[in-house]
């Protein structure tokens, strides 16, 4: 090999080196024949340390709190004995049997746990209005289900906004939420079987609820001064609702009542109240029995076509009151009271 000859391949050596060292960039304006090198995306790796300090990766404000507030399914918290919980949640013990749990009060009763009360300045600040109730809470290395809301545990609570009812809940006493004027989401449990009375009285900003199909009967001012309420659906299996359950409704313009239904705001005692409703859909084939209640406008009355004969001789027909009451027959399998209420401007 001559000595020109090792020279050129030694160039070629040195700038085949150079190549390999370079680091690789992205060419713009080349000429479209001409390769452009590009650039290898730099590999993340799922524990970059760096991520721990990102203010925008997601974290968890509200520890304690599920994730989706539709879902009632079972939510646990285990609270170990130096007073630290599984979820980060607050906790806070104030007696052998009652504690403070995400600032919500809980207290273990008869070999299971009740909800009696609320640290409503936390909820606001904290929570920012927005309650999950625990299922399961592991105290003392011992379990306890959830199974009561105590009569007023969070009455007058201004700052609760949503809550969340686990179906470990099967009791929701009475004026429960009495007087939370700003409630406006409740999700409640399908393990409940009665609407106490007064349970949602004066909740204001209450606009929908949905009362599940396990409710057989409503208490009387259920849901009186629910001023936000436009319409509201009685589901199949109530049998009874309870006299004043929609008094001073303002805005209440229509109600759908199931076939099961027996008792619709009567009893057997008091004065007439004033009601709003303008429309009401009745699935029941025996006319339920209706007293003390009359109406601000003339109604319009649905009812299976039939039996119209049964309800124009009932207590719901005009002829039995003062007040004027327009009953109309309808074909229950195909009558579309929603759409109705749609093109009459009730629903948008």
């Amino acid at each position: 090999m001559t000595a020109a000859t090792e020279k050129v391949m030694l160039k070629q050596s040195i700038f085949a080196a150079l190549i390999l060292c370079l680091p690789a960039v992205v060419l713009t304006g080349c000429d479209k024949d001409e390769p452009a090198v590009v650039t290898p995306e730099t590999p993340v790796t799922p524990d970059n340390p760096d991520d721990k300090d990102n203010p925008d990766k997601d974290g968890d404000e509200n520890p304690g709190s599920s994730d989706n507030p539709g879902d009632k399914g079972e939510k646990k918290v285990v609270i170990n004995t130096d007073g630290t919980t599984s979820d980060g949640s607050h906790f806070r013990r104030i007696d052998e049997t009652t504690f403070m749990l995400n600032y919500v009060k809980y207290k273990i009763r008869d070999g299971h746990i009740e909800v009696i009360g609320y640290d409503s300045s936390e909820i606001e600040l904290t929570l920012k209005g927005k309650v999950d109730l625990y299922s399961t809470i592991e105290i003392d290395n011992v379990s306890y289900n959830v199974r009561e809301i105590e009569n007023m545990a969070f009455y007058e609570c201004s700052s609760l906004k949503e809550i969340n009812i686990p179906n470990s809940i099967n009791v929701i006493g009475s004026r429960v939420f009495a007087g939370c004027k700003f409630l406006e989401k409740v999700n409640l449990p399908n393990s409940i079987n009665e609407i106490q009375y007064e349970t949602f009285y004066n909740c204001s900003s209450l606009a929908h609820i949905d009362i599940p199909e396990g409710v057989k009967d409503i208490g009387w001012s259920a849901f009186s001064r629910c001023s936000s309420l436009v319409h509201i659906d009685i589901p199949e299996g109530v049998i009874n609702m309870g006299f004043g359950a929609f008094e001073n409704c303002e805005n209440l313009r229509s109600i759908s009542l199931p076939s099961t239904l027996e008792n619709f705001n009567y009893k057997d005692y008091g004065d007439d109240f004033e009601s709003r409703i303008r429309f009401i859909y009745i699935k029941a084939i025996t006319p339920p029995k209706f007293g003390n209640m009359y109406f601000t406008f003339m109604i319009r009355i649905f009812v299976p076509e039939q039996v119209l004969k049964a309800y124009e001789s009932s207590s719901w027909s005009s002829d039995s009151r003062e007040y004027k009451t327009k009953i109309i027959g309808v074909d229950t399998e195909t009558f579309d009271f929603k759409e109705y209420l749609k093109n009459q401007g009730v629903y948008e």
